[in-house]
């Protein structure tokens, strides 16, 4: 509180990372500091949520900030993504985003966060034409760790088919001249989409590396030993992925 009480006139920025933001209490407390003191249209204020909570009920505050950014963390609008993301119900999660997207202030931006992964990339096209269909931004981050996890380790044909995918959506999408844009900016939602399905096409023609049926195995291997420990199995959520693993040991 004494920083605050010191420093707040110089700060511009603000940026929550740590978890759920509702569930941290000095999150309420920061939002009403700034409006309390006046100073919330100097400033802007960003976090990340992974779509469980609808920060509609915050709106209100929110919308006295200069700038709020709600990046919102999902790797699959199927299934799927509630095997990636275990605990969360996806058809809630995108009912909310989609609440939140109505409701969002002039103020405010939604922006879809996403890791490209195995086990997320051969639905990955279904995520872009929801995000397309809502005008949300898609933001990628490459995923490196584990290795055994890499979206290279799939097979050709499911690579060549998330290409196909995608590339029918790139098809639809107004000619762009490639200048720089900001890839979260919603009044850009074209040239946010066509770099996204670029990036996925040229992700999909990385070839895999020469220890990849290893890294398959590890892979295998490790969701076997959660899944069974949890009572769960793939299939109910991604039969071709299933296929695939089960050819390396997943069971």
């Amino acid at each position: 509180l004494n920083f605050l009480d010191q420093q707040a006139k110089n700060i511009k920025v603000i940026h929550i990372i740590g978890g759920e933001v509702e569930f941290m209490p000095k999150f309420i407390f920061l939002l009403d500091y700034f409006i309390n003191a006046g100073l919330a249209d100097t400033v802007n204020i960003s976090f990340t949520s992974n779509g469980s909570v609808d920060y509609s009920k915050y709106f209100e505050k929110l919308s006295k900030y200069k700038r709020c950014e709600i990046g919102v963390s999902i790797e699959s609008v199927d299934p799927i993504g509630d095997y990636i993301r275990q605990g969360g119900d996806i058809k809630e999660i995108l009912k909310n985003i989609k609440v939140m997207n109505q409701n969002k202030n002039t103020n405010m931006q939604l922006a879809i966060r996403t890791v490209p992964s195995l086990l997320s990339l051969p639905t990955y096209a279904n995520l872009i034409s929801w995000a397309l269909d809502l005008t949300l931004p898609i933001d990628n981050s490459l995923l490196v760790n584990p290795s055994w996890l890499q979206a290279v380790l799939l097979p050709d044909n499911i690579k060549q088919d998330v290409a196909k995918s995608v590339g029918s959506i790139l098809k639809t999408l107004p000619d762009d001249d490639h200048a720089f844009n900001n890839q979260k900016d919603p009044n850009k939602i074209f040239s946010s989409i066509r770099n996204e399905c670029e990036s996925i096409i040229k992700l999909t023609q990385i070839p895999s590396p020469s220890n990849s049926d290893i890294l398959i195995q590890e892979c295998a291997a490790k969701l076997s030993q959660w899944d069974q420990l949890k009572n769960i199995n793939i299939k109910n959520y991604s039969v071709e992925l299933y296929d695939f693993l089960s050819e390396f040991g997943y069971h």
